[in-house]
């Protein structure tokens, strides 16, 4: 259907057919039909109210017949495969400054023991008025880092301490 190899007319009657005749292997024909090319079918204008007519017949024959939980969940695979569910909008991230994303790309990214003199020498060059209290907390966060980096992050803690008191 997708690439006009199959008229839809053809996979129209064929939906109608296994929704008249709704049982059994029918079930599994109509669902694999509309899970390979509803989605198509659906959003496609030519056929977009054809398609959700059928959708709709499909799931009030689900409601109405007493179907067993296999058939069930796959009429409901078919019909969510054509017409998913409306997503709901994200919750935004945060922004992260500038010097937050340095740092935490010093500690979780660069941060190795060929580095480490480097990526300590870098967050001694930060304002540490008002970065002190962000950096503390990206060299706390040591989890969301990498295990092996864990004395690294030790040491450069060790060695900030002997530049700021606050840390010793």
């Amino acid at each position: 259907v997708k690439f006009r190899i199959c008229p839809t007319p053809l996979v129209f009657n064929m939906v109608k057919m296994c929704l008249d005749d709704f049982a059994h292997h029918n079930i599994d024909v109509v669902s694999n039909l509309l899970e390979t090319c509803g989605r198509f079918l659906y959003r496609s204008p030519e056929t977009h109210i054809r398609i959700q007519n059928m959708l709709d017949t499909l799931m009030r024959l689900k409601n109405v017949k007493n179907l067993d939980v296999r058939h069930e969940t796959m009429v409901e695979n078919a019909y969510y495969q054509c017409k998913p569910p409306e997503r709901t909008a994200r919750a935004k991230a945060k922004d992260i400054s500038p010097i937050e994303q340095y740092t935490r790309n010093l500690v979780y990214v660069q941060l190795n023991k060929n580095s480490a003199k480097i990526v300590l020498k870098q967050l001694r060059k930060l304002p540490w008025d008002t970065a002190e209290v962000m950096v503390m907390n990206t060299l706390l966060k040591v989890h969301k880092g990498k295990y092996g980096n864990i004395h690294l992050v030790a040491s450069i803690i060790s060695g900030l301490a002997s530049y700021y008191d606050t840390l010793g």
